[in-house]
């Protein structure tokens, strides 16, 4: 009786032992399973994350390509305006002229016009300083003035910076 106790407990150990090696080893594997899930789950944060990166980046690229055209397009038509030297008029000494010439002066700059000065002359007619109209040009793409479209049509409402 005692030898077949004997026995019986050594078979439940086995199995016990048994049934001990088969959980460790579950144990494991979901331990293993988990490490790998989380690797994937980093490995594929990472990578949406250069995705997203190296699209924000591209479409910069792209953003600055089209305002360098445009910029480069805008000074294109600009260099096409119209300029001329300013030459001072001759005034003639009239006797009966009460009114004192009227000095030319840029609506800009507000300073007069001297001779030998490169004038921009814009397509209404209106006339500055070359240095002093171009940078507003560039900004607004009218005429300070009267504030007509100076570049055409195209692109009338981009404003370069």
């Amino acid at each position: 009786n005692l030898g077949m106790c004997l026995i019986l407990t050594f078979i439940q150990l086995g199995a016990f032992t048994q049934q001990q090696k088969s959980l460790t080893s579950l144990f494991y594997r979901i331990k293993y399973l988990q490490q790998l899930w989380n690797t994937v789950v980093l490995v594929a944060l990472v990578l949406s994350t250069g995705v997203i990166v190296h699209a924000r980046w591209q479409k910069k690229q792209v953003e600055t390509g089209r305002k360098s055209y445009l910029k480069q397009d805008i000074l294109k038509r600009l260099s096409a305006l119209k300029t001329r030297i300013y030459r001072q008029p001759k005034v003639r000494c009239d006797p009966t002229q009460t009114q004192p010439v009227e000095m030319d002066n840029c609506a800009v700059c507000l300073e007069q016009y001297n001779n030998n000065q490169c004038l921009r002359v814009l397509p209404c007619l209106h006339e500055f300083h070359r240095d002093c109209v171009d940078p507003w040009i560039l900004l607004q793409q009218t005429c300070p003035l009267c504030k007509r479209s100076v570049l055409g049509e195209k692109d009338r409402d981009i404003v370069i910076c």
